[in-house]
């Protein structure tokens, strides 16, 4: 989550502050981060430590103060804090949905090893299978996702919703060096 400088931490906060805006009490469990304000509205921070091969990135550990009960709980990623959402959910009997943002076969490189043994055992595979078989519903942020997932053959239904964008982010952004019709640099 914020302020760590990725997608699914934007998407994450633009599905909170949407949700909220239409009158719903969405919060978002996410984990400590240095960078982070001291007070959130709606945001529970867990302890956790850098990712040892991506600093930029937390890893949460599901211990602190006590999780509200929820009508849905939404995850976003299958590691620790999704894993534990997905606990939570079967244990509170609520319905559990995911959103798959990352193909993570892709992403093995970043753990020493990981690739060699993925491509010998499927490991990835077979652990985003393990966790999104257990979601109720599986949110795709764009077709292209939805046809990798077709792939695993979930047997819960996966539903394409794009993730937003801030338009009054954009809006406000300046415009890129040379105009808007400038070509791009080499």
């Amino acid at each position: 989550f914020l302020p760590s400088p990725n997608g699914v931490a934007n998407s994450v906060y633009l599905t909170q502050r949407e949700l909220n805006r239409l009158g719903h009490d969405a919060w978002v469990i996410a984990p400590r981060h240095p960078e982070a304000p001291a007070h959130e509205d709606r945001v529970l921070r867990y302890p956790s430590v850098a990712y040892p091969f991506f600093d930029e990135y937390r890893i949460s550990l599901p211990v602190g103060p006590r999780v509200p009960r929820f009508d849905v709980i939404h995850t976003h990623t299958p590691i620790t804090i999704g894993a534990w959402g997905n606990l939570l959910a079967h244990r509170r009997d609520v319905p559990h949905v995911s959103t798959y943002h990352t193909h993570i076969e892709g992403y093995t490189h970043y753990v020493p090893g990981a690739t060699a043994l993925d491509r010998v055992t499927h490991i990835s595979r077979r652990l985003v299978r393990a966790f999104y078989d257990r979601a109720d519903l599986v949110i795709a942020p764009s077709h292209s996702i939805e046809q990798m997932l077709a792939a695993y053959r979930l047997p819960v239904p996966v539903r394409v919703i794009p993730t937003g964008i801030d338009v009054d982010l954009l809006e406000a952004a300046p415009d890129p060096p040379g105009g808007l019709h400038a070509p791009w640099p080499e």
